[in-house]
């Protein structure tokens, strides 16, 4: 039997033809990239993982997997002691198929199918209260992955924005209710989103587009001021854009104004 969150991750259709030798060969691989210090070795563990990765989009479920690996499956499909131990007992092999998923959703995420896609989002807002560091760290990295592959990104994630909002919340209303791994998690996110994908959100935190907010809810904004506003945001961004990778922030698309991004929700405005 598989823990509740994975058989929210895993559907049934990929734990039907579960390959329990190619799991195995997977936690080898993965495994040797970091454990082996042979240069053959790590040359074919490489390149191996990455024809895997290209065969089928399926294998992200066998990274899913090792990442929330637990005893219970080890007992139902009676794996080798050497693989468990491999996972249960060296935290790198978690750390590089995090790293490895991350990857995959920088090349591949829109043209993965819908359920896959839907999975790695609950796994990147499940992970971020987890208890082990590296992992609740890297799921912050995966967030803002999600984020910059479509335009106005929250808009095409509501979920994630609205876990953030009810958690906070929640804590807020009721101190000490919300685990502090989580709250800290949710912060790093929030700080990786302003780092790494700002143009996704193209929210303008400063005093004075706040004053100009206020000024506009109280009905004493000019279209002056939000045309010099524009002006001036528009140069700023001639001048920063080339400081930003095209890799992963290609489709992302400012908000015509400010006060329709989604992080607004956020502000003690």
């Amino acid at each position: 039997m598989t823990s509740p969150i994975l058989q929210n991750l895993l559907p049934p259709s990929f734990l039907s033809t579960f390959n329990a030798n190619l799991f195995s060969k997977t936690v080898n691989l993965i495994y040797n990239t970091f454990a082996s210090t042979n240069t053959e070795v790590l040359q074919q563990s490489y390149q191996q993982l990455n024809e895997l990765t290209n065969q089928d989009h399926a294998f992200n479920y066998y990274l899913v997997l090792i990442i929330y690996f637990d005893e219970k499956f080890s007992e139902k499909f009676d794996f080798d002691k050497n693989v468990t131990e491999m996972i249960l007992g060296n935290s790198n092999t978690r750390m590089s198929s995090f790293i490895l998923l991350k990857n995959n959703v920088l090349r591949n995420f829109q043209k993965m199918p819908l359920n896959l896609q839907n999975s790695i989002k609950i796994l990147s807002i499940d992970c971020l209260g987890q208890k082990c560091r590296s992992l609740r760290l890297m799921s912050g990295v995966l967030v803002t992955s999600i984020l910059s592959q479509f335009r106005n990104g929250f808009h095409n994630w509501p979920e994630f924005l609205n876990m953030v909002i009810e958690t906070l919340e929640k804590e807020r209303n009721n101190s000490g209710s919300t685990p502090e791994v989580l709250i800290v998690g949710i912060f790093w996110a929030l700080e990786k989103i302003c780092e790494d994908c700002s143009e996704c959100l193209e929210l303008d935190l400063s005093e004075e587009s706040i004053q100009k907010y206020n000024r506009l809810n109280n009905g004493q904004n000019t279209d002056s001021d939000w045309e010099r506003h524009d002006s001036s945001d528009n140069n700023n961004k001639s001048v920063s854009s080339s400081k930003y990778s095209n890799s992963t922030k290609q489709n992302c698309q400012p908000y015509e104004n400010p006060q329709d991004s989604p992080l607004f929700k956020l502000l003690p405005l």
